[in-house]
């Protein structure tokens, strides 16, 4: 049989357990991104915690408290990131509630950057370049920031233009991605998406649509690449992403509905929250 002190830690397993189920309405999963060693899934919520979890084992295998006085995780991903390089994750960056981000070291989870733009309004969204050595994040307070990851600085700013009568009022980025080759950027904010040639700084696709866009997927090759979009009216219109020789407007590209927006004033449960393309290039997405 088991000694009293086995029975004592599978009590305390139960007990975590139990308390996890009952707190699981106060804890919201941001974003997760997996690492191809051995399959990790790292997430965060609003009661300050990393986790970090085996996919292959189904345990968890780590979990830390985020920086005295930083907030609550909002984003977070492994460096490099998992879908776009075959190198091994050597770190985690974690966008937080206070408007910094942190890089964590994956060997031993020790902070190896704090960094600081964004405003206290918090880091909405941020995403890790295929090589790891940048990072794009998004706000609420209006910015996209490039950062560096090898020297632990910010790069450039772009500031969104405010809205409202006064405009004063910050936009948020919703949702920023990379496409695989590392070249292009896209990122939403209210019901408008963009995305943009790295090297020259200019836009590739600038369009409005008539619902708000949650998030964004690229999809698509050198052939030809699109940008898929989850909004909130139930709608997926996929855009084709210009070239730079193109003569056409960034305003005026090839598009097609893949999936109708929902002919109510509130879609409700048929709202698209969340998006991701499949890897391998299949065309495929997650929504």
């Amino acid at each position: 049989g088991d000694s009293s002190e086995e029975k004592k830690t599978e009590k305390k397993k139960r007990k975590r357990v139990d308390e996890s189920k009952n707190n699981e309405d106060d804890k919201v999963v941001e974003h997760s991104d997996e690492t191809p060693e051995p399959g990790s899934l790292l997430s965060g919520g609003f009661d300050e915690t990393i986790n970090v979890f085996n996919l292959q084992k189904h345990n968890q295998t780590g979990e830390l408290k985020t920086p005295n006085d930083l907030g609550s995780p909002l984003c977070c991903s492994f460096a490099p990131p998992s879908s776009s390089s075959t190198s091994p994750s050597t770190h985690a960056l974690v966008g937080l509630t206070s408007g910094k981000v942190v890089l964590y070291k994956k060997r031993d989870w020790s902070v190896q950057h704090v960094l600081s733009g964004h405003d206290d309004g918090g880091v909405q969204c941020l995403a890790v370049h295929p090589t790891g050595r940048m990072a794009l994040t998004g706000g609420r307070d209006g910015k996209i920031i490039l950062w560096d990851l090898i020297k632990g600085r910010l790069a450039f700013v772009h500031k969104l233009p405010s809205r409202g009568k006064g405009k004063g009022r910050k936009e948020t980025v919703n949702h920023i991605i990379w496409s695989d080759d590392g070249n292009r950027y896209a990122f939403c904010y209210g019901t408008k998406i963009t995305a943009r040639d790295v090297t020259s700084g200019e836009d590739l696709l600038d369009v409005d649509l008539p619902g708000r866009v949650n998030q964004l997927a690229f999809i698509g090759g050198p052939e030809g690449l699109f940008v898929a979009a989850a909004c909130d009216d139930g709608g997926l219109p996929v855009l084709e992403v210009g070239q730079l020789e193109e003569e056409e407007d960034a305003n005026t590209r090839r598009a097609i509905m893949a999936i109708e927006p929902v002919e109510k004033v509130v879609a409700g449960d048929d709202r698209l929250k969340c998006i991701k393309s499949v890897a391998g290039g299949s065309g495929f997405l997650v929504v």
